[in-house]
């Protein structure tokens, strides 16, 4: 019932869904959602709407009201989500590497450092000479 309501929820002023996705995270486990300190439901906003956290606001503000508050709803997976990671070190491949899962950064950089991975992390260290190679 919860899954149906958020994908039913629309904008008041011209009817346009706000929520295009309602995701397990059973279901979605290579994006590092879920856990013990998980949710049980993750959304994938509309663009545009974001989630507010003021109290007695709707569960959704347009995003001209929040720009530069640092909100994320987003799916990372989607292109205007990714970001930009810079490494530079002996074991780091001079060269640009395809895109790569944030949850993966931590314990990517703890091998380079030949760091134990934090015991919390989602993510799996990568190979980056492995991965550059295969990108060529």
């Amino acid at each position: 019932r919860v899954r149906k309501a958020l994908l039913d929820a629309r904008d008041p002023e011209n009817g346009e869904p706000m929520i295009t996705a309602v995701l397990d995270p059973e279901r979605v486990t290579h994006l590092g959602m879920g856990g013990p300190t998980g949710a049980d439901l993750y959304v994938d906003f509309a663009p545009g709407y974001y989630p507010s956290t003021r109290r007695g606001a709707s569960v959704t503000s347009p995003s001209d009201e929040i720009i530069g508050n640092g909100v994320h709803g987003f799916l990372p997976i989607r292109r205007d989500m990714h970001s930009i990671f810079y490494a530079f070190g002996p074991d780091v491949p001079a060269a640009p590497l395809p895109g790569i899962r944030q949850i993966d950064i931590v314990p990517t950089l703890a091998g380079l450092l030949k760091w134990p991975v934090p015991k919390d992390v989602n993510g799996t260290a990568i190979d980056v000479r492995a991965m550059l190679r295969r990108s060529r």
